[in-house]
């Protein structure tokens, strides 16, 4: 999960204005109050709101995403630290440098601080709130994004495990099969071993997620044919196929488990 403060900034913003300029047009009824942006005093008051309203957001939204795994009271304390720390700016840069360089404030001179504390409380909480959903929002993206990784590296590792399985049996059985087939100097056994070695081969070095179901096919008649081999007689089996299998991808190995299960039982 990466850290998005460009993101956060484009969600505070657009909050920002949306939210101040309703309540300033429809609540308080201030239609100059764009206008008043040119002035340097309410640009300077604008601006500080601004920047102090993100730090609310920035600070809950840091908090969490680096000790969202830290207990409750540890997040509560840093949070109520980084709160106040954002008022701390907004009061020095309005009722301190303000006063101090421009001969302008925001709050009356003599404002109670525990009241100017309590009153950015509203604000902080108003402000946090987009900072803390903004972080669930995207911390929720990255549990299903991390949930569908693991799901896909399960699929992986399930189809690796099944790409290494030889049946052992069938690998005895079959070379066996073949000792007898070259005892005999029978003819069948460089076609045995031609299609042993075409299976162990797709085994071993297929690492395609998906293979053309015509490879399949081949793999399954390889198999087939050799199970035939190992009996003295003619099997009596019917394995039919669709003249309409080419453009198809299956994962490999899908299909050999229903043909083994075929003979085996």
């Amino acid at each position: 999960m990466k850290q998005q403060y460009a993101r956060l900034l484009l969600w505070h913003t657009v909050f920002y204005i949306i939210y101040y300029t309703a309540r300033e047009v429809f609540i308080d009824k201030d239609f100059e109050a764009v206008t008043d942006l040119a002035h340097f005093e309410y640009a300077y008051m604008e601006a500080v709101v601004f920047i102090s309203f993100f730090l609310y957001s920035l600070g809950v939204y840091w908090i969490l995403f680096h000790h969202h795994k830290k207990a409750r009271w540890k997040i509560t304390l840093m949070l109520f630290a980084a709160v106040s720390l954002a008022i701390g700016f907004r009061y020095l840069t309005q009722e301190v440098i303000a006063p101090y360089f421009f001969g302008f404030r925001n709050y009356r001179e003599g404002y109670p601080l525990l009241i100017y504390y309590l009153d950015n409380l509203y604000y902080a909480s108003l402000h946090g709130a987009i900072g803390f959903t903004f972080f669930y929002f995207q911390f929720s993206k990255y549990k299903d994004q991390k949930q569908q990784e693991l799901l896909i590296q399960n699929k992986k590792t399930e189809l690796a495990y099944l790409r290494s399985q030889i049946n052992p049996h069938f690998l005895f059985n079959t070379l066996n099969n073949i000792y007898s087939l070259v005892y005999q100097k029978s003819d069948d056994a460089l076609k045995s071993v031609e299609k042993l070695t075409a299976m162990l081969r797709y085994g071993l070095y297929e690492q395609e997620e998906f293979v053309p179901l015509t490879q399949e096919i081949k793999h399954l008649y390889n198999f087939i044919e050799l199970e035939r081999m190992r009996y003295d007689y003619d099997l009596q089996l019917k394995f039919h196929i669709n003249d309409n299998t080419q453009g198809f991808k299956v994962p490999p190995f899908l299909l050999i488990p229903f043909v083994e299960n075929a003979f085996n039982h």
